[in-house]
C-alpha cells in the first residue's frame, strides 16, 4: 500500500519527486529484489511516478538516461518493462540516447519488453502541426552516429575484456 501511496502522491505533487532521483533508483531496486506480489505494487508506483519525470534538463536528465539503460539490462522482466516505461515517456521523442535505449530494448527475447518498445518507436508524427510539434523524430544522421559512437565504445569495451580474459594482464 506504501508503493501505491507513493505513486499517487507523484502525480498529484510531481514538484516533490523531480528534484531527486534517489527515490525512483530504490524503487527500480527494490523491483529487481521483492516477492513477486510485492513487485506487482512496486511496478505500478513506478508506472504512475513517470509522469512526474517528463521535465527533468541538465545532469537529473543524464541520470534518469543511466538509471534507464542499467534497468534495461536485469534479468527481471518487470524491472526492463519499467524502464523501458521510463524511456518512451520521460524523454521527449527526439531524444537521441532514448531512442537507443529502446531500439536495445526492442530486440528483448521477452514479448512485454520488446512489444513496448516498439510501439514508443513506431509513435509517427500527428495529422496537426500541434500534434507533429510534440512528436518530433531525432535527426536521422544524428541517429545513425550515436549508434556508430555506442557500437565502436561496445568494441573497444569487448576488446579490452577478451584481452584481459586471454592474457590476464
Amino acid at each position: 500500500m506504501a508503493y501505491s501511496a507513493v505513486g499517487k502522491l507523484s502525480s498529484r505533487i510531481p514538484q516533490l519527486f523531480t528534484k531527486d532521483l534517489a527515490l525512483v533508483q530504490q524503487f527500480f531496486e527494490a523491483l529487481s529484489k521483492e516477492d513477486p506480489d510485492t513487485r506487482l505494487a512496486i511496478q505500478e508506483a513506478l508506472s504512475m511516478m513517470v509522469g512526474a519525470y517528463t521535465s527533468l534538463e541538465g545532469a537529473p536528465r543524464t541520470l534518469m538516461e543511466a538509471l534507464v539503460a542499467s534497468n534495461l539490462i536485469k534479468p527481471q522482466v518487470q524491472v526492463r518493462q519499467v524502464a523501458v516505461k521510463f524511456a518512451s515517456t520521460v524523454f521527449p521523442s527526439d531524444h537521441i540516447p532514448s531512442r537507443y535505449l529502446l531500439l536495445l530494448a526492442a530486440g528483448d527475447p521477452r514479448e512485454e519488453v520488446h512489444g513496448e518498445a516498439q510501439r514508443a518507436l513506431r509513435t509517427f508524427p500527428g495529422k496537426n502541426e500541434k500534434e507533429s510539434a510534440d512528436k518530433q523524430m531525432p535527426s536521422f544522421p544524428e541517429m545513425v552516429q550515436y549508434i556508430q559512437e555506442k557500437v565502436q565504445d561496445f568494441s573497444l569495451n569487448l576488446c579490452v575484456i577478451l584481452w584481459y580474459t586471454l592474457f590476464k594482464v
